[in-house]
């Protein structure tokens, strides 16, 4: 049987292809219409970028200079040209906010830290360190290192502290020097007076209080009446010490006397002997010990370290049963001006870090209150009784071993005596007293430092020999009328008392905050 058959479907071709256009068109247009919406927004956005700049006035261009500061050389605090004003500083000082520094964007409603960091757990700030039962605590749980007073905490460590040495160099000294009154005539007289000084070093490094004239090759006069090369020595080395000048670096570190100070050293260190002393004189050791203590303070040079803490060990072990010291080691009673010699050497090796045992410290109130007036302003020599006297020198150096004992600016005992220094007033003919005196108005700062500073800086800077009778005295100090002085240490021991003096902006960190005499009640106090 025959299967039958599909039916036949006709299909017109052109048919198909003109459904296959009309497809292809109708899908094509939307992309059409799309690039050329987007092709004329581009093209009428540049016409009115152009007609409209063709159209706005010119564009003025604001130009920049930077100017870079040039730090290939190291600012020179050791000029002793004071130039055209005297008045105005020889470099300018930038405020260091911070000792360290970590890059990335400032924002000052954030906390100090790593910009995003975690935070960490709260932590109180260790004080620095200081006298055990003080507000500041000792570093390796040694009691007598650091501050003799205490200090109501923060960071810094043993440079930062009061009484510290951390004002002896750069931006800090320079800081310290246009706040605390000083200006470029002092500085330059500082200058001048540690040339002068260099220039008359023996060339085994010791300095001479009667013969510096023979080492100076010079006719300078004003010999010493005491012949004591360790005293002089220390006499020597103190001033340049105190500007900062140490055994380490070089002129790139605005050391120019690192060879002078380092032959001074090492005078020092090969004449002292194996228990620490290096003179039996106790006012020589006590100076002596002082350089060596700062200069280790200064450089941490382990070098100095057991010369320095050896010397030290000898001022404890001579301490008298009355808590002072005198000429001799061990010697009953007290002698009110050495006294002061050795609590400063045990003050500076504390700044530096070395040990000195708590005890000592302690009974050196013994010898104050002996030698005090009732009201404690004022100090005798060997006595408090009126038929010794109560002498200005002496009244000075107590007063500032006070202070660094722990009497704060609120003392009535430290007020009166101040009031007392005060009526004396800074005297250039009498530098022992003026040196300590000095120290005293600084560390207490307010009126009565304001009032102290510029007499006794103008009175050193005009009393200083300007070199027009000799000129190889030119820089250095000597007036007859200093008998304690030019009796004694002749022009070697008023030209270190003059400089120190004239350091004393940045010699030492002042002991007390100077935002405490913003108190009304207590300016007002100091002031009547």
């Amino acid at each position: 049987m025959q299967k039958p058959m599909r039916p036949v479907v006709v299909i017109d071709v052109d048919q198909i292809g003109a459904t296959d256009d009309s497809r292809r068109i109708s899908r094509v247009i939307p992309a059409w219409i799309i690039s050329m919406c987007i092709n004329a927004a581009v093209i009428a956005s540049f016409f009115l970028v152009n007609f409209t700049q063709a159209d706005s006035p010119e564009t003025e261009v604001a130009r920049f200079e930077t100017i870079v500061e040039d730090t290939s050389k190291p600012p020179n605090l050791e000029n002793d040209d004071i130039g055209l004003d005297p008045d105005v500083a020889t470099n300018y000082n930038v405020d260091r906010i911070e000792e360290i520094s970590v890059p990335g964007p400032v924002n000052a409603m954030e906390d100090v830290g790593i910009l995003n960091a975690a935070p960490g757990v709260p932590q109180t700030l260790p004080p620095p360190p200081g006298l055990s039962g003080g507000q500041g605590g000792s570093p390796d749980g040694e009691n007598g290192r650091g501050s003799m007073t205490g200090f109501a905490g923060g960071m810094g460590g043993l440079k930062a502290i009061p009484g510290g040495f951390g004002g002896r160099s750069g931006a800090t000294r320079q800081k310290m020097l246009q706040e605390g009154g000083g200006n470029a005539a002092s500085e330059a007289a500082v200058a001048r007076g540690l040339k002068w000084m260099a220039q008359h070093q023996a060339p085994d490094g010791s300095w001479s209080l009667t013969k510096f004239n023979q080492h100076g090759r010079c006719n300078c006069n004003g010999a010493g009446g005491t012949d004591n090369d360790i005293a002089g020595t220390a006499f020597g080395l103190l001033p340049l010490l105190g500007a900062g000048q140490t055994h380490k670096g070089g002129a790139d570190r605005g050391n120019l006397y690192t060879k002078e100070v380092d032959k001074g050293l090492r005078f020092l260190v090969m004449n002292q002997k194996r228990d620490g002393e290096l003179n039996p004189n106790m006012y020589a050791h006590g100076l002596a010990s002082i350089a060596l203590c700062e200069a280790y303070g200064l450089t941490s040079d382990p070098a100095l370290r057991g010369p320095a803490q050896r010397a030290l060990n000898y001022i404890v072990a001579a301490q008298s049963a009355e808590g002072g010291w005198r000429y001799r080691k061990n010697s009953p009673g007290y002698d009110g001006s050495i006294c002061a010699w050795q609590l400063m050497a045990l003050k500076s090796g504390q700044m530096a870090g070395l040990t000195v045992p708590v005890e000592t410290l302690q009974r050196c109130t013994k010898w104050l209150d002996a030698a005090a007036s009732p009201d404690g302003g004022r100090y005798g020599y060997t006595t408090p009784h009126p038929a010794n006297g109560f002498r200005p020198a002496t009244s000075a150096g107590g007063l500032l071993a006070r202070q660094y004992l722990g009497w704060g600016p609120r003392s009535p005992g430290l007020l009166s005596g101040v009031k007392y220094l005060r009526s004396y007033g800074p005297k250039a003919n009498n530098m022992y007293y003026s040196y300590y005196a000095t120290q005293v108005m600084h560390h207490l700062g307010g009126p009565y430092w304001e009032e102290w500073n510029p007499k006794m800086r103008d009175s050193l800077i005009a009393a200083q020999d300007k070199g027009d009778t000799n000129p190889h005295q030119k820089g250095s100090w000597y007036d007859k009328s200093d008998h304690i002085s030019s009796g004694r240490g002749g022009r070697i021991m008023q030209t270190c008392l003059s400089l120190v003096t004239l350091e004393v902006y940045y010699r030492h960190l002042p002991l007390y905050r100077r935002d405490a005499f913003g108190n009304k009640e207590i300016r007002e106090k100091m002031q009547n």
